[in-house]
């Protein structure tokens, strides 16, 4: 180990890092700012599920006992997430701190993306031959 001080940096040097720090928490709010607010994702969220919804019915209505079982499981999810979404949406209004509010925010936009992948599944559920269920007394 060395036991010189460490060299100083030029100064344009030093100058031109506090300048890139700077930049950096300047720029660190304007990313922030083109994120879609919680209340955006929520509604998204609640888009998804109505569309669902709206498949479900087209299933029953064209008596697709197949398809409306997948559509109908798809659904479900997607109410679970929208729960997760609203609670983390709510928990956000008021974080405790910068680490809680980031975790919340991600968790969010976690239940966001899940719930459109669930929704594109729902269309893609296909109609399976209904499976006899065979009851058998004893």
């Amino acid at each position: 180990m060395s036991t010189h001080p460490p060299a100083r940096r030029p100064r344009a040097v030093r100058a031109s890092l506090w300048a890139a720090c700077l930049a950096g928490l300047v720029a660190a709010p304007a990313a922030a700012r083109n994120q879609p607010s919680s209340h955006t994702l929520v509604r998204e969220v609640e888009q998804s599920a109505l569309s669902v919804r709206m498949e479900l019915r087209a299933a029953r209505e064209a008596n697709d006992t197949g398809r409306a079982r997948c559509v109908s499981e798809k659904l479900s999810q997607v109410h679970a997430q929208l729960r997760t979404a609203r609670e983390h949406a709510s928990l956000l209004v008021r974080p405790a701190d910068a680490q809680r509010a980031r975790r919340h925010r991600y968790l969010l936009q976690a239940a966001h993306e899940n719930t459109r992948d669930l929704a594109q599944a729902a269309r893609r559920c296909d109609s399976a031959p209904a499976q006899a269920v065979r009851v058998v007394r004893r």
